[in-house]
């Protein structure tokens, strides 16, 4: 009985010992992360205020391209490409759905909403 006793203390030891140490890789990314929000908080926030909706909404809109892979996604592809276009609040971009050969359902919603959206576009 002893020996068991043992050999669980000295099983629980390493396993211990292995978790420290793979735990500090974690811990290095925190240091950074808590160190980094320090300098950002102390020294860089000061100097700069943040951009407001109106501010980024004055600068003029640039080419913007948004691309969806979708394989198997008939039921839903029609509806998610709807409602991005109308709640967008943006209008200089295109989206760029790709579909697979195999995928004749999900090509043919895609399909639909490209009839309506000069905007949406096909890719096979």
């Amino acid at each position: 009985m002893p020996y068991v006793l043992l050999a669980t203390w000295v099983l629980l030891v390493f396993v211990s010992v292995v978790f420290f140490v793979s735990g500090l890789d974690d811990f290095f990314v925190d240091l950074l992360y808590m160190f980094r929000s320090l300098y950002r908080r102390m020294f860089v926030l000061p100097k700069f205020s943040p951009l407001t909706e109106k501010q980024l909404q004055g600068l003029p809109e640039k080419p913007a391209a948004i691309m969806v892979p979708a394989w198997d996604e008939s039921a839903v592809i029609r509806r998610m490409l709807d409602n991005n276009i109308r709640t967008l609040n943006y209008s200089r971009y295109q989206v760029f759905v790709g579909t697979y050969p195999n995928d004749p359902e999900t090509q043919r919603e895609v399909e639909i909403v490209r009839e309506r959206y000069d905007n949406v576009h096909r890719i096979v």
